[in-house]
């Protein structure tokens, strides 16, 4: 019983630490270069992927019904929004928007790379960060994460990867324990 456990543990470890995550790179949120992320669930058909993926997000967000559109067994696209999530340089603390597309087929679920829109209000102006930053804008008011390619805000870096990993990160988790009461 005790060579299970182990053997089980050991398992479970190498399949955390082997996660697939996203970066963020001039280009927006990567995974080993891709604009998606896919997780491999062998064994598992698509309206099983599609099903346990719409539970899982119900439990994420305050209404489903206005943060979720579905087309049954083939895609759940996300409408979502975080209050000050994203960290920039300084007192700067933005809102995040996003969209974020899954997809399913037998054994597998595909995370489309977010689209992503950060915003905030410094006394009457709204301020605006971007990924990557490759001009001057007239009015001002806008930062970016990146600088003609060149990484400005760490904070923000860090944010950004720390929020849609933890989501896929405890996506994942949700697959290890069947709550069958």
């Amino acid at each position: 019983m005790r060579t299970i456990y182990l053997f089980a543990s050991i398992a479970l470890f190498s399949m955390i630490s082997n996660a697939q995550e996203f970066e963020l790179t001039p280009e927006g949120l990567k995974s080993n270069g891709m604009d998606y992320l896919v997780l491999d669930y062998p064994e598992k058909s698509q309206e099983e992927l599609y099903n346990k993926t719409l539970a899982y997000l119900h439990t994420l967000y305050k209404n489903p019904k206005e943060a979720l559109s579905t087309l049954d067994n083939e895609s759940i696209t996300i409408t979502g929004f975080a209050k000050n999530r994203i960290r920039r340089n300084g007192g700067n603390v933005f809102d995040l928007d996003y969209t974020w597309v899954i997809r399913f087929k037998d054994g597998k679920v595909r995370f489309d790379s977010p689209s992503v829109t950060m915003k905030t209000w410094r006394d009457l102006d709204r301020i605006t960060m971007v990924i990557n930053k490759e001009k001057a804008y007239l009015l001002g008011g806008v930062f970016g994460i990146y600088k003609k390619g060149k990484l400005k805000s760490e904070n923000a870096k860090a944010d950004l990867e720390h929020y849609f990993n933890t989501i896929l990160k405890d996506y994942s988790n949700s697959f290890l324990t069947d709550n069958d009461w």
